[in-house]
């Protein structure tokens, strides 16, 4: 039971640490992070009256409030810890979350932040790389596409010839199993550019970057060796 809970936590944690990852823009790390620290103030101005709040310097004066709460907050996530105030009772929980919740907002935006050059030119790679695989799987289908024209050609004569003479073309066999070869080529490279776009959208999909003509050229060549299987089939 233990190990399904801490499996089930670690699923929650890696989801979570995706989205802020990958969804989450700077902007909207930003606003969590004030929205953090005004949240954390009012609990600590909350809690102090109830001696469970914050101590230390002017707190037993009565004089904390909002304000005060703010700037504690501020400090502990932070994590400067200036000194001059420090949690007490239930209070220590919270600073504890808020120093963890810090360090995690601190250190993704500040990656977020070195990542925008950088994914700048990823983006670029990522596009060429791209281009380059799809016109190897374009290549792929057109010669596909061609071999199948020239077996539809070979079908053609084979099967207009006379009885005996089809009969011995039969004994061969070398078109059926050229037949073959083709069938299998088509079926190796649509499993292999199914393969590369599962891979590429789980991974990060940037397709919408790659210039339409190459998509198009694909989506062609794809046709033509479809088109050339059914005439064969035929």
């Amino acid at each position: 039971m233990w190990e399904k809970i801490s499996k089930r936590i670690k699923q929650e944690l890696k989801s979570l640490f995706r989205f802020l990852i990958d969804e989450k823009t700077l902007p909207h790390c930003l606003v969590l992070f004030v929205t953090l620290i005004v949240g954390f103030g009012i609990a600590y101005a909350l809690l102090t009256p109830s001696e469970n709040g914050v101590e230390g310097a002017g707190v037993a004066d009565g004089e904390f409030g909002f304000l005060e709460g703010v700037y504690f907050s501020i400090v502990t996530m932070s994590s400067l810890g200036y000194g001059d105030l420090h949690p007490k009772g239930w209070s220590k929980v919270l600073a504890s979350t808020e120093v963890l919740m810090g360090l995690l907002l601190i250190g993704l935006m500040i990656a977020k932040l070195t990542s925008w050059r950088l994914s700048h030119f990823v983006s670029r790679l990522f596009v060429s790389d791209v281009r380059t695989r799809l016109k190897e799987f374009t290549s792929e289908f057109t010669k596909t596409a061609e071999s199948l024209r020239k077996l539809l050609t070979e079908f053609s004569r084979v099967y207009q010839r006379t009885p005996g003479e089809r009969e011995n073309e039969k004994d061969n066999g070398q078109t059926s199993v050229n037949f073959g070869v083709a069938i299998t080529g088509l079926l190796n490279t649509s499993t292999g550019l199914r393969n590369y776009f599962q891979e590429e959208v789980f991974l990060e999909n940037h397709f919408e970057l790659v210039p339409r003509q190459d998509a198009s050229n694909l989506c062609t060549a794809i046709y033509e060796s479809i088109f050339m299987l059914n005439q064969c089939i035929i």
